[in-house]
């Protein structure tokens, strides 16, 4: 009876050595996915995340994988199923459409590289936060922008050389990479993660080395936000927002929120509750999870009730309790009871809102008595202006570093930190308002009188001198005055209808030229040189000033420049190099960097002048060359 029952078991054996034992005990599914397996590159990432995963959630993550790929294999056989003796090279002759498990392999990739995020998210900072406040920090190269992580001591610098990432405490260097068409974004909250534009395309990369975990086509920075430590949302080009939950690698539309226009701030401890803002609203939300799935939960939603939402004219006090906005209006945001204040401030305007240490004071410009700007320290709580004293700092480049708690200056290449500001007396804002425009108008009669006994000459003698002293009060209205006539090759904003979609909008942004500039004089302007490559679509060039760039253009061969929009605030800058693009000349706001105050405002400027959003923005305070367009 023994060897009855033995005898299918033996003839099975025979069966497989002699026939090969190829996929036989396989499921159709894993002999599918056998027969194409998944590419190298994936199946790498996929070894090197189950290294990282803890053990039990190693195991969860293994039963999703092969979820995940029983799936693939049932979307790209397209009904074909191998019967248990069909060997899996004989499944692969029968498996035609390629190109269908290598959409699949993309998609198991994203979920992986979801996955590996959820894990780096979940590491300590990546470097401590110094004890002590380092004295500088200095850069490879001359600093156009400085991004810090909030819990962790480093720091991502943008400079002439290149990215680098830099340690707080030493100012090692951890990460370099030369220069590209790259602009950096936020940093996660331990330093290991960023994001970063480049080409149309956002990408989520490790800070060490450079790794791309992520990949999103068309977001733009500004519309990408990190939500604690274990979510991100982001804005698509269809104008959707995504829910992202690295903790179990899904993607989900969050129609509760309608758009995020602003930055994403987190109001209690745990980063669980959230504000953002639209054009329109202001909205409080809450990342909620049940099992192992995250929804967004909106809390409270009410009209915006200022322009910094939209303009990036606004920051956070110290210990974040309120997000002050200024600009014609003050509007302090109580983030924990989402009550806004409004004070208005016409005709004054401020500007540069920047953190300070002290929770009730903010860091803000306005105009002077004089008509000039200068800076104050605004009281949040008593709302009173004190004239703060720059003059001994070694710049007037100042930011604030809310890991390190501390105000900064960069000039060159280093940070230089700072003890202390010092304030003049404080005086109530109504009085430095009533000041500025008694002043105002004292020089706007000035102004009149000398034209009416000097006729035109006045004018001719400053063409700028009404339109200076309108700006400075904060005046609406008054009439702007160019320096000369427009040119033939000047066109106007109409030109742009007629472009459609198929055009790649680039900007530089400068506060002015090289200082000193060969051959050029003050009045004059210095030299700015900008190599325009050839690219997949023509090129709408923006170059935009603070003050008067000569502005020397040269094309590559194959390059492509279908108009250029030139703006300075004050005199007229001036562009060749051009060849037969046609020229538009307007008065957009300044931006330097993306988080200038005035950058937003800049960015939807220019979409409404040209109907496109920028593609890519490049800026520095002080610029010398740029490069456009890629190949």
């Amino acid at each position: 009876m023994r060897r009855l029952r033995l005898f299918p078991t033996l003839m099975l054996a025979t069966l497989l050595a002699l026939g090969g034992c190829d996929g036989v005990l396989m499921d159709p599914e894993d002999k599918i996915n056998a027969a194409v397996p998944l590419a190298q590159e994936v199946n790498l990432r996929k070894l090197a995340l189950m290294a990282r995963l803890p053990k039990d959630a190693r195991k969860a993550a293994e039963t999703d994988l092969a979820r995940i790929l029983k799936l693939r294999a049932l979307t790209c056989a397209k009904g074909f199923a191998p019967s248990r003796w069909t060997s899996v090279a004989a499944t692969a002759a029968q498996l035609g459409d390629h190109a269908c498990f290598a959409e699949q392999d993309a998609v198991i990739g994203k979920w992986i590289g979801l996955r590996m995020i959820g894990v780096v998210l979940a590491d300590g900072p990546l470097r401590p936060v110094p004890a002590v406040a380092p004295k500088f920090i200095v850069a490879p190269g001359n600093i156009y922008e400085a991004i810090f992580a909030s819990h962790a001591g480093v720091g991502v610098f943008r400079t002439q050389a290149g990215l680098a990432l830099l340690e707080l405490d030493g100012g090692k260097q951890i990460y370099a990479e030369p220069l590209s068409n790259q602009q950096p974004g936020a940093l996660s909250a331990n330093g290991r993660l960023q994001v970063v534009a480049q080409d149309g395309r956002l990408s989520v990369r490790q800070t060490e080395d450079g790794a791309v975990l992520l990949s999103l086509p068309q977001v733009s920075l500004a519309r990408f936000h990190w939500l604690g430590k274990s979510a991100a949302l982001y804005v698509n080009e269809g104008g959707k927002v995504m829910l992202i939950d690295f903790a179990n690698g899904k993607e989900s539309p969050a129609p509760e929120l309608s758009g995020i226009e602003s930055p994403v701030i987190a109001i209690n401890d745990d980063e669980t509750q959230f504000i953002s803002a639209t054009y329109r609203t202001v909205s409080k939300f809450e990342l909620k999870r049940s099992g192992q799935n995250a929804s967004i939960a909106l809390l409270e939603e009410k009209p915006s009730n200022g322009l910094a939402w939209r303009t990036g004219n606004g920051a956070l006090n110290a210990d974040q309790r309120y997000f002050v906005e200024a600009g014609r209006d003050l509007t302090v945001t109580t983030l924990a009871s989402f009550a806004q204040e409004k004070t208005p401030l016409e005709p004054m305007r401020l500007i540069n809102v920047i953190a300070t240490p002290d929770p009730d004071k903010m860091l803000v410009k306005a105009p002077t008595e004089a008509g000039k700007m200068a800076n104050y320290l605004l009281s949040i709580k008593d709302q009173t202006m004190a004239p703060v004293d720059t003059g001994a700092l070694l710049s007037e480049r100042i930011i604030y570093i809310p890991v390190l708690k501390r105000l900064a200056t960069i000039s060159e290449t280093k940070i230089a930190l700072l003890d202390t500001l010092a304030a003049g007396d404080a005086v109530p804002l109504s009085t430095q308002i009533a000041k500025v425009v008694e002043q105002a108008n004292a020089r706007k009669l000035d102004i009149f009188k000398r034209e009416e006994e000097g006729g035109s000459d006045a004018r001719a003698r400053d063409p700028f001198a009404l339109s200076r002293a309108g700006n400075a009060a904060g005046f609406v209205g008054l009439p702007e005055l160019t320096a000369r006539k427009p040119r033939p090759d000047d066109v106007t904003k109409p030109v742009f209808a007629g472009m459609g979609s198929d055009v790649q909008v680039e900007a530089i942004g400068v506060y002015q030229p090289p200082r000193p500039s060969p051959g050029a004089n003050a009045q004059g302007g210095g030299t700015i040189d900008v190599r325009v490559q050839a690219a997949s679509k023509p090129i709408v060039l923006v170059l935009s000033s603070y003050e008067r760039v000569n502005w020397r253009l040269s094309l590559a061969p194959g390059a492509r420049l279908a108009a250029v929009v030139l703006s300075s605030y004050n005199n007229a800058s001036d562009v060749v190099g051009n060849g037969g693009a046609r020229v538009v000349r307007d008065k957009l706001p300044t931006a330097y960097e993306r988080n200038n105050a005035t950058y937003r405002e800049f960015e939807e400027s220019v979409r409404q002048l040209i109907g496109k959003p920028l593609y890519l923005f490049q800026g520095s305070y002080e610029g010398r060359a740029f490069s456009v367009g890629s190949n």
